[in-house]
């Protein structure tokens, strides 16, 4: 079987966030990615609220639009039921939008979209 050679999830991410850099677009990322080996570190998550599923970073558009954005790979990203419950979610609150993006090309083009409203 191929060994699948598509950037992972946290690379397509970073490339994203450099991007909102470059733009100077406000966001913040979630550590609900983060694992941990420790059975106490996952408690103390879990005390901390970090959700199953929530989006991976938030953008803040125009000062008007919250931007939840879930990123996965462009090839072999799957969609959790916990991700797609939380983008149902979010997307029912006025001004907020909710989105997942395979890949860092997909989440600029989300945003500039938006940024062009």
């Amino acid at each position: 079987m191929p060994k699948n050679n598509t950037p992972l999830e946290e690379q397509e991410q970073i490339t994203f966030v450099e991007w909102l850099d470059l733009k100077k677009i406000p966001y913040c990322a979630f550590p609900n990615n983060i694992w941990s080996p420790s059975w106490g570190q996952k408690m103390m998550q879990k005390r901390l609220g970090l959700k199953k599923g929530f989006p991976d970073i938030l953008v803040v558009v125009r000062h008007r639009y919250l931007v939840f954005i879930e990123m996965k790979r462009i090839k072999g990203g799957s969609v959790s039921p916990e991700q797609k419950e939380w983008k149902d979610i979010l997307n029912e609150i006025p001004n907020v939008q909710s989105y997942i993006a395979k890949g860092a090309e997909e989440a600029i083009e989300i945003i500039e979209r938006i940024v062009n409203l």
